[in-house]
Formats: structure tokens, C-alpha cells, sequence
């Protein structure tokens, strides 16, 4: 079966989306015409809710084995994206996924959990499982919806006339670490994969594929250690597990040897920076981009 018979693309943009995602959508849908579904009316602003009618009216209206969800805030190149995918379907996994980081400089946060300790990304990585996972490149089962459908209580609703249930609703949990704490929320990408290991369904990260998360520029996953430059390989170490991804991961690269991908957007702001810290001072927006804390803050 080829990916265009197999995989149906689900389409959730808020703003537009980056032109990479615009790009990956047009050669998608228009060029290959292959199985695509986008939420009717205006840009839906409620993710968990988007998410849940997508995925209601592609399970009403598609029998492809799989689909894909990719945030339009996400860039990954045409060809790595196929072979990702090919790769997946060829596994027994019911969600396959890749690593992307938060949009913020040293914000410590990869947004997969994996469930073992080390990793390695890039080049020699593999597939690791994983707890749960941001859902910015997403390759998922059918029949993983179908399971949770039969097997949890979630009330059935009409989206869009497409009866379905809400697969992305945010949950409170308990803290597996502090049983007798306070409840943890867990925003709707985490709570489906909660939902989807709680009836059997295994998922992975494919720790090959790199892609890029756009804000004020491409993200990458050293960005999550404030890393300034990008490795072929990197290993990462999970240092203070928190339920939606790990705060402060170390990041180093694999082989002890830098092997630069590009230069971080970031590296000739830090060492102007750098340069000048002791007599003067950045403006409020500087702070931020560099992920500095306020200034005055303690």
C-alpha cells in the first residue's frame, strides 16, 4: 500500500500556518491528491476541540489505515516526511512520532517523554518509546481511536455532523511521583496518549527524523539546553521528569564532537551579548528572546 492509499493528512492551522506547512499541504493536497481533511468555517482557536472534530470526521468519512497530523507551526522537509512514514507504517506501533522542542530558547522542554534514559537523536537514533508526546508530527492508528472509543467513557458528540468523541480532552491526574499531591493537568496532546497506553496502545518517537518548530525563527531540539550549536547526533539525558515533557534535558552531542547542521539563529545575539552584559542592558523583548530572566527578578 502506498502512503497516498494509507495515510489521511489532518489539517489544523490557526493562523495560516508557516510557509514550509503551506508547502507541505499544497504538494500534498493539490499535486498528489492525496486524502486530506481540514475543519469547516473559520480557523478553530480551542486545539483540544479541533483536534477531536478532525479526527471524528476523518474516522466518518476515511478507512485509511493511518493519519497525520502536523501543526502548521511545524517545518519538515518533503523527503524526510515520506520516509518517516513509510518507516511507521512498516512497524507494530500505534503512534509514532518526532521530537520537536518548545519556541523558546533553553525552555528545557522536548516535547516527547520518552521512557527510557539515554537517547540518542539523529544520526544512529532509532525508535524509543515513549509516555506521551506533543502532537506537532504525528503518525497514528486507526484503531487506536477505535479502541479508546470501545474501551473509555467519553460521551459521544456532534461535530460538524460527524458523531464522534472528544479524544484531545484535557485531563487531572494524579502525580505518579507524589501520589498525595496536587493534581496534575495534562494539556490535550498528552491526555490522548494517556488515554491511548491506558487501553494497550504502544507508542515511539522516531528519533531519526529532525524537524523544525517556527516562531521567531526554526527551533531545534538544542534549543531545549540553550545549545547554540546543531549536531548530527545528539544524546539526550532526561534530568527532572514533569508530565509534559522533561524540564532541562542535557543535551550533548553524541559523538563529543561538533558536527554543525546550521548556525542557531540565536549564537551572534548571545555573543553581542555576551560582549556587553556588564555595561549595559537588553531591552524587555531581548530578555525574552534570549530566554534571560526579567530584569530585577530574583
Amino acid at each position: 500500500m502506498t502512503i497516498g492509499d494509507s495515510v489521511t493528512f489532518l489539517g489544523l492551522s490557526r493562523d495560516g500556518g508557516c510557509r514550509a506547512w503551506r508547502d507541505t499541504v499544497g504538494r500534498w493536497r493539490y499535486d498528489l491528491h492525496w486524502p486530506y481533511v481540514e475543519l469547516p468555517g473559520p480557523p478553530c482557536s480551542d486545539v483540544s476541540q479541533g483536534r477531536g472534530e478532525l479526527a471524528s470526521l476523518w474516522l466518518r468519512d476515511s478507512r485509511t489505515e493511518w493519519s497525520l497530523w502536523i501543526d502548521d507551526d511545524i517545518e519538515i522537509p518533503w523527503h524526510t516526511l515520506c520516509a518517516f512514514i513509510e518507516r511507521a507504517m512498516s512497524t507494530t506501533y500505534d503512534l509514532i512520532c518526532c521530537q520537536y522542542v518548545g519556541k523558546q530558547p533553553g525552555s528545557g522542554l522536548l516535547t516527547a517523554r520518552f521512557a527510557e534514559n539515554p537517547v540518542i537523536m539523529g544520526h544512529g537514533g532509532g525508535y524509543a518509546e515513549v509516555l506521551g508526546c506533543g502532537f506537532g508530527c504525528v503518525l497514528a492508528r486507526h484503531t487506536l481511536f477505535d479502541r479508546i472509543s470501545e474501551h473509555l467513557p467519553l460521551v459521544r458528540w456532534d461535530r460538524s455532523g460527524a458523531i464522534g468523541r472528544p479524544y484531545f480532552l484535557g485531563m487531572v491526574i494524579v502525580d505518579a511521583n507524589d501520589p498525595e499531591g496536587p493534581r496534575v493537568q495534562i494539556g490535550e496532546d498528552y491526555a490522548f496518549c494517556y488515554r491511548a497506553r491506558a487501553v494497550g496502545g504502544k507508542l515511539a518517537c522516531d528519533t531519526t527524523v529532525r524537524v523544525w518548530h517556527h516562531g521567531d525563527y526554526g527551533y531545534g531540539w538544542e534549543d531545549a539546553d540553550a545549545t547554540l550549536e546543531r549536531y548530527a547526533s545528539i544524546r539526550v539525558e532526561n534530568r527532572t521528569m514533569l508530565s509534559g515533557g522533561f524540564r532541562a534535558p542535557r543535551i550533548t552531542d553524541a559523538d563529543d564532537v561538533a558536527v554543525p547542521l546550521q548556525e542557531n539563529p540565536l549564537t551572534e545575539m548571545r555573543r553581542i551579548w555576551d560582549g556587553c552584559r556588564t555595561s549595559s542592558q537588553p531591552t524587555p523583548e531581548i530578555r525574552a528572546l534570549l530566554g534571560l530572566p526579567p530584569e530585577g527578578a530574583k
